[in-house]
């Protein structure tokens, strides 16, 4: 069985042209998969996973609070825009209410309200 090898690159002892760097690098980006934008909810992720670890005990604890403030998120924004099932009963929003807004009321409200019950249990 024959292998195929692809050489990228000058050829041996002969130095990479500006060209020849522009298209690499122009190879480069377009293979790449698409950058993620990050938004208020992946910025709220963030601050709960900073949160959550030294404040709320073993792993098992520290993956229901982030799941309890996923599904906070996800109402929150869900009541802006219906799309899916509530988890909870939250009333709707208006509708040109600001869903960062909603986001980070829903995080902070859920984050407060648990650090709170684990206060008064400590």
């Amino acid at each position: 069985m024959s292998r195929i090898v692809m050489h990228i690159g000058p050829a041996p002892g002969r130095r990479f042209t500006p060209r020849w760097r522009a298209c690499v690098l122009l190879l480069a980006i377009l293979t790449q998969p698409a950058l993620v934008a990050a938004d208020v909810v992946t910025d709220w992720n963030i601050v709960v996973a900073d949160l959550v670890g030294p404040r709320f005990g073993g792993p098992q604890q520290q993956a229901r609070v982030r799941a309890m403030v996923q599904i906070a998120v996800h109402d929150a924004l869900n009541a802006i825009n219906p799309r899916y099932e509530r988890y909870t009963s939250i009333g709707a929003a208006a509708p040109d209410a600001s869903p960062d807004a909603a986001v980070a009321a829903a995080a902070r409200r859920t984050l407060l309200e648990l650090l709170a019950q684990c206060r008064t249990r400590r």
